[in-house]
């Protein structure tokens, strides 16, 4: 990957959105640009996939309520 610019932009960064992108293929990943993939890599991934998720969840859940008030609201009005 040298020389691509998302990994250029990324920089140290690259290596754990890999494997946070990744997902249930962290296993079989041994390196990634000639840096070895540990198990904290793995779990520190896992944390942060975890973490978006859940706050694109509440994000799409609050967005939802916003919708509904609203409607609510114009209905009432």
């Amino acid at each position: 990957m040298a020389g691509c610019p998302f990994v250029e932009e990324l920089g140290d960064k690259f290596k754990s959105e890999v494997l946070i992108q990744l997902g249930t293929q962290l296993k079989q990943i041994k390196t990634i640009n000639e840096e070895e993939v540990v198990d904290e890599d793995i779990t520190a991934a896992n944390d942060e996939r975890n973490e978006r998720a859940k706050a694109k969840r509440e994000a799409e859940e609050e967005a939802a309520r916003q919708a509904a008030e609203k409607a609510a609201e114009e209905a009432a009005a």
